[in-house]
Protein backbone atom coordinates (compact mmCIF):
# COMPACT_ATOMS: atom_id res chain seq x y z
CA UNK A 1 0.00 0.00 0.00
CA UNK A 2 1.03 3.65 -1.18
CA UNK A 3 1.35 6.00 1.70
CA UNK A 4 0.79 9.95 0.25
CA UNK A 5 3.83 11.97 0.69
CA UNK A 6 1.76 14.56 1.72
CA UNK A 7 0.73 12.44 4.94
CA UNK A 8 4.32 11.32 5.59
CA UNK A 9 5.58 15.09 5.53
CA UNK A 10 2.36 15.67 7.89
CA UNK A 11 3.00 13.07 10.33
CA UNK A 12 6.97 14.23 10.85
CA UNK A 13 6.11 17.52 11.44
CA UNK A 14 3.64 16.43 14.09
CA UNK A 15 6.41 14.52 15.58
CA UNK A 16 8.96 16.42 18.93
CA UNK A 17 12.53 17.47 18.12
CA UNK A 18 15.66 15.79 18.69
CA UNK A 19 18.56 17.19 17.62
CA UNK A 20 21.37 14.94 17.18
CA UNK A 21 24.38 13.94 19.63
CA UNK A 22 26.77 16.06 17.39
CA UNK A 23 24.21 18.97 17.90
CA UNK A 24 24.16 17.99 21.71
CA UNK A 25 27.58 18.92 21.57
CA UNK A 26 27.96 22.26 20.20
CA UNK A 27 25.25 23.30 22.12
CA UNK A 28 26.80 22.70 25.17
CA UNK A 29 30.33 23.06 24.61
CA UNK A 30 29.70 26.88 26.91
CA UNK A 31 28.21 25.03 29.54
CA UNK A 32 31.21 22.65 30.55
CA UNK A 33 34.88 22.26 29.71
CA UNK A 34 36.62 21.03 26.48
CA UNK A 35 38.64 17.90 26.96
CA UNK A 36 42.15 18.21 26.80
CA UNK A 37 43.91 17.88 23.34
CA UNK A 38 47.41 15.97 23.14
CA UNK A 39 50.27 17.37 21.80
CA UNK A 40 48.58 20.71 21.98
CA UNK A 41 50.42 21.88 25.23
CA UNK A 42 47.50 21.79 27.30
CA UNK A 43 48.61 22.31 30.79
CA UNK A 44 46.36 18.96 32.09
CA UNK A 45 48.58 16.63 29.97
CA UNK A 46 51.85 18.15 31.85
CA UNK A 47 53.22 16.08 35.24
CA UNK A 48 55.19 18.31 37.01
CA UNK A 49 57.42 17.49 40.07
CA UNK A 50 55.61 18.65 43.22
CA UNK A 51 57.57 20.87 45.42
CA UNK A 52 57.37 19.30 49.31
CA UNK A 53 58.80 16.26 47.16
CA UNK A 54 56.33 13.86 48.53
CA UNK A 55 54.89 11.22 46.19
CA UNK A 56 50.81 10.59 46.76
CA UNK A 57 50.03 7.41 47.07
CA UNK A 58 53.78 5.88 45.32
CA UNK A 59 51.98 7.14 42.18
CA UNK A 60 55.79 7.68 40.45
CA UNK A 61 58.13 4.91 40.45
CA UNK A 62 61.42 6.28 42.91
CA UNK A 63 64.80 4.67 43.09
CA UNK A 64 67.09 5.47 45.24
CA UNK A 65 70.85 5.17 45.46
CA UNK A 66 72.49 2.80 47.86
CA UNK A 67 75.59 2.17 46.87
CA UNK A 68 77.61 4.16 49.65
CA UNK A 69 75.06 3.42 51.87
CA UNK A 70 76.18 -0.46 50.95
CA UNK A 71 79.58 -0.18 50.71
CA UNK A 72 79.25 1.84 54.99
CA UNK A 73 77.10 -1.39 55.68
CA UNK A 74 79.03 -4.50 54.60
CA UNK A 75 81.86 -2.56 56.05
CA UNK A 76 79.81 -2.40 59.33
CA UNK A 77 79.12 -6.03 59.31
CA UNK A 78 82.18 -7.98 57.89
CA UNK A 79 85.36 -5.73 59.59
CA UNK A 80 86.23 -7.69 62.45
CA UNK A 81 84.72 -10.69 61.55
CA UNK A 82 86.61 -13.97 62.79
CA UNK A 83 86.66 -16.31 60.02
CA UNK A 84 86.47 -19.34 61.93
CA UNK A 85 89.87 -21.39 61.74
CA UNK A 86 90.15 -24.21 63.90
CA UNK A 87 91.68 -22.67 67.19
CA UNK A 88 94.02 -25.70 67.07
CA UNK A 89 95.36 -24.64 63.81
CA UNK A 90 95.82 -20.71 64.16
CA UNK A 91 93.56 -17.74 63.53
CA UNK A 92 92.40 -15.62 61.23
CA UNK A 93 89.95 -12.41 60.62
CA UNK A 94 88.50 -10.20 58.47
CA UNK A 95 91.16 -6.60 58.62
CA UNK A 96 89.62 -4.04 55.74
CA UNK A 97 87.34 -3.90 52.98
CA UNK A 98 88.51 -2.48 49.97
CA UNK A 99 87.84 -2.01 45.82
CA UNK A 100 84.03 -2.00 46.30
CA UNK A 101 82.44 -1.88 43.18
CA UNK A 102 79.24 -2.06 41.79
CA UNK A 103 75.57 -0.84 42.12
CA UNK A 104 72.74 -0.94 44.96
CA UNK A 105 69.49 0.72 45.17
CA UNK A 106 65.82 0.10 46.55
CA UNK A 107 63.20 0.72 43.81
CA UNK A 108 59.73 1.98 45.58
CA UNK A 109 56.72 1.01 42.63
CA UNK A 110 53.11 1.96 42.71
CA UNK A 111 51.33 1.11 45.84
CA UNK A 112 54.83 1.16 47.82
CA UNK A 113 56.09 -1.99 46.99
CA UNK A 114 59.66 -1.99 47.41
CA UNK A 115 62.37 -4.03 45.55
CA UNK A 116 65.97 -4.12 46.96
CA UNK A 117 68.91 -4.85 44.15
CA UNK A 118 72.34 -5.33 44.21
CA UNK A 119 75.20 -6.63 41.86
CA UNK A 120 78.74 -5.76 43.53
CA UNK A 121 82.21 -7.64 44.21
CA UNK A 122 84.73 -6.37 46.73
CA UNK A 123 87.85 -7.81 48.58
CA UNK A 124 88.45 -8.34 52.32
CA UNK A 125 91.70 -8.11 53.70
CA UNK A 126 92.32 -10.70 56.18
CA UNK A 127 95.17 -11.54 58.46
CA UNK A 128 95.97 -14.28 60.67
CA UNK A 129 98.83 -16.49 62.85
CA UNK A 130 99.07 -20.45 62.65
CA UNK A 131 99.09 -22.15 65.49
CA UNK A 132 102.57 -23.84 64.74
CA UNK A 133 104.19 -20.77 65.54
CA UNK A 134 106.69 -21.61 68.42
CA UNK A 135 106.02 -19.26 71.40
CA UNK A 136 109.21 -16.82 70.97
CA UNK A 137 107.75 -15.99 67.22
CA UNK A 138 104.44 -14.74 68.64
CA UNK A 139 105.53 -11.02 68.38
CA UNK A 140 107.71 -11.54 64.82
CA UNK A 141 105.93 -9.90 62.29
CA UNK A 142 107.15 -12.50 60.02
CA UNK A 143 104.80 -15.23 61.61
CA UNK A 144 101.76 -13.32 60.66
CA UNK A 145 100.03 -14.12 57.59
CA UNK A 146 97.99 -12.24 55.06
CA UNK A 147 95.64 -12.31 52.19
CA UNK A 148 92.59 -11.34 50.50
CA UNK A 149 89.13 -12.51 50.05
CA UNK A 150 87.47 -11.72 46.69
CA UNK A 151 83.99 -11.72 46.76
CA UNK A 152 81.89 -11.84 42.80
CA UNK A 153 78.64 -12.39 41.94
CA UNK A 154 77.63 -10.99 45.11
CA UNK A 155 74.22 -10.33 43.03
CA UNK A 156 70.12 -10.01 44.22
CA UNK A 157 69.92 -12.15 41.10
CA UNK A 158 71.76 -15.13 42.34
CA UNK A 159 71.24 -18.11 44.24
CA UNK A 160 73.46 -17.84 47.53
CA UNK A 161 75.58 -21.32 45.89
CA UNK A 162 76.36 -18.45 42.92
CA UNK A 163 78.19 -16.03 44.92
CA UNK A 164 82.35 -16.40 44.21
CA UNK A 165 85.03 -16.99 46.92
CA UNK A 166 88.44 -16.27 45.76
CA UNK A 167 91.03 -16.58 48.69
CA UNK A 168 94.96 -15.84 48.34
CA UNK A 169 97.89 -15.12 50.75
CA UNK A 170 100.98 -12.68 50.40
CA UNK A 171 102.60 -12.10 53.17
CA UNK A 172 103.84 -14.40 55.85
CA UNK A 173 106.45 -16.99 56.18
CA UNK A 174 105.58 -20.53 53.40
CA UNK A 175 105.30 -22.84 56.05
CA UNK A 176 102.09 -21.49 57.47
CA UNK A 177 100.74 -19.43 54.44
CA UNK A 178 99.30 -22.52 52.95
CA UNK A 179 97.72 -23.50 56.38
CA UNK A 180 95.94 -20.98 57.14
CA UNK A 181 94.72 -20.16 53.28
CA UNK A 182 93.33 -24.08 53.07
CA UNK A 183 91.72 -23.54 56.64
CA UNK A 184 90.03 -19.65 55.62
CA UNK A 185 88.86 -21.18 52.33
CA UNK A 186 86.68 -24.28 54.42
CA UNK A 187 85.17 -21.63 56.06
CA UNK A 188 84.38 -18.34 54.06
CA UNK A 189 81.11 -19.34 52.64
CA UNK A 190 79.49 -20.65 56.14
CA UNK A 191 81.10 -17.73 57.81
CA UNK A 192 80.07 -15.07 55.29
CA UNK A 193 76.73 -15.51 54.05
CA UNK A 194 74.67 -14.83 57.54
CA UNK A 195 76.06 -11.37 56.82
CA UNK A 196 75.37 -11.10 53.28
CA UNK A 197 71.66 -12.48 54.25
CA UNK A 198 71.24 -9.42 57.17
CA UNK A 199 72.97 -6.83 54.48
CA UNK A 200 69.64 -8.13 51.63
CA UNK A 201 66.93 -7.88 54.32
CA UNK A 202 68.30 -4.83 55.65
CA UNK A 203 68.62 -3.08 52.43
CA UNK A 204 65.05 -4.10 51.08
CA UNK A 205 63.74 -2.75 54.42
CA UNK A 206 65.06 0.73 53.85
Amino acid sequence: RTVPIARLESARARLPHRPSSHAKTRAHIGERSIMAKWGEGDSRWIVQERDDGTNPNAWHWVERNLFKWSEEKLTELLVGVDLNVPVVEGYAKITTLTKFEGDSSVSTRKGGKKFGCFDLSFTLKWSGRAATSSAEDLDDDDVEVKGEIKVKEFCSTNDEDEYEYTVSVSDGKSEVKELLKSRVEKTVEATLLPYFRQFASELQAL
